[in-house]
């Protein structure tokens, strides 16, 4: 400044100084700005993983919450499986004794107004129902038949294949017999006193898809094989002594049972 050659020089020489102190000053607020943009950008990062880490939190949480209540689920499925297999022989058992009991009040009342037929023709009617055949097919829909297999699948999925066909066979008799509902569907979602008559039905077993060899039992049991001689009935494992069942046909770890 001082080394200026004339008036001019310094005057020129100042313009310069002012344009370089604009100039870093303009650098300087343009700094302090992308450094205000930083902090915001910060704070918005910071809330968001405070949120996250409460999500994480929360979820663990919830993630506790689920595991003990399948927990619980699984232990009270445990429980209701170990009473299935203490009581539903019986159960079971004590139901077909109901059936037994209804039908026998229906049969005397009909009696009362049968005319009585003759020695020959019902000694013709004897000797043909002695003879045991396979039965005939029922009509079905392909909704009753995926049902059908489900069931087999749910009952009797890891018994034998004569056994699955028995299960469907059980629920074919029904359908056919009179005492219980005329349809596949209605006969598996009965009610007996307010219970199911299938466990899988209450305990949603149910809606399982059906194992592959057990639709081809289903197709079977529908088409009228039947290797359980008519039953109605049948339980797994082991029936108390006292109540035993007369002409009972075992398949596998399944007991099968006419009215």
């Amino acid at each position: 400044m001082l080394g200026a050659n004339g008036i001019s020089d310094f005057i020129s020489r100042i313009e310069n100084i002012k344009t370089i102190v604009t100039f870093d000053q303009n650098i300087v607020n343009e700094l302090k700005t992308k450094e205000a943009a930083i902090k915001l950008k910060k704070a918005v990062l910071d809330t968001g993983n405070t949120k996250l880490l409460s999500l994480r939190a929360d979820n663990k949480e919830n993630l506790e919450i689920l595991t003990k209540q399948k927990s619980n689920q699984k232990l009270l499925a445990l429980k209701l499986d170990a009473l299935e297999n203490k009581y539903g022989a019986q159960l079971v058992i004590d139901e077909a004794i109901e059936v037994r009991k209804a039908i026998a009040a229906k049969e005397a009342a009909e009696a009362k107004q049968v005319v009585k037929t003759s020695e020959t023709t019902s000694s013709t009617i004897a000797q043909a129902g002695s003879i045991r055949i396979k039965n005939a097919a029922i009509k079905y829909t392909a909704s009753e038949l995926n049902l059908l297999a489900r069931l087999i699948t749910a009952e009797a999925g890891g018994e034998s294949y004569n056994a699955q066909v028995a299960v469907g066979a059980v629920v074919i008799n029904r359908v056919r017999s009179g005492s219980f509902p005329n349809s596949i569907s209605a006969v598996i979602n009965e009610k007996a006193n307010g219970v199911y008559q299938f466990t899988p039905v209450l305990n949603g077993n149910i809606t399982r898809a059906a194992q592959a060899g057990t639709m081809k039992a289903a197709i079977e049991a529908v088409s009228g094989t039947d290797p359980t001689n008519n039953a109605m009935f049948f339980y797994s494992g082991s029936a108390p002594v006292s109540s035993s069942q007369s002409g009972s046909i075992k398949i596998d770890d399944l007991t099968f049972f006419g009215i």
